[in-house]
């Protein structure tokens, strides 16, 4: 029943609807966070934030026929800011000694530095900075790749 017909009795907070909704698509929406490797006893909070997201911005829905694609955006949004709280979390990102020279750090963009950072001080894999940065990992690769290129000259 993933119709205008749904969609306008959740844009009117119909209490049977959005539990009917929230039924539907609990498991497939749990099962993306699982997937993407979120800690079991996370995945029932990501879950639920992802259906108060739906919630909250149900009105702003502008094609009732992509309802569940829709919602496994929020879901997506919900992921990033995960990972980006997690990793704020483990360690501040500290300069490496390298970018702490305001000369270098003019010839770098702002999301090459942060890939370094990421990179280098972290540890993180290219993969979950992509996650983080909301971006795929052959983008990233290659914005490191180019940075990397860029302090070579430079030195």
């Amino acid at each position: 029943m993933m119709d205008n017909g749904l969609v306008s009795l959740l844009i009117s907070e119909d209490d049977g609807a959005w539990e009917s909704f929230y039924r539907e698509n609990e498991r497939g929406i749990a099962a993306y966070f699982f997937k993407r490797g979120i800690p079991d006893q996370h995945i029932l909070d990501l879950t639920q934030e992802t259906f108060i997201g739906a919630f909250q911005s149900i009105s702003s829905l502008r094609k009732p026929e992509s309802l569940t694609s829709w919602l496994y955006g929020i879901a997506r949004h919900i992921f990033i800011h995960y990972l980006q709280k997690k990793y704020r979390q483990i360690k501040p990102l500290e300069p490496l000694a390298p970018l702490s020279d305001p000369s270098l750090m003019e010839k770098l963009s702002l999301r090459e530095i942060e890939v370094i950072k990421y990179r280098l001080v972290e540890g993180i894999s290219f993969i979950e900075i992509s996650k983080i940065l909301g971006t795929a990992d052959s983008t990233v690769r290659v914005t490191f790749m180019r940075a990397k290129n860029k302090l070579r000259y430079i030195e």
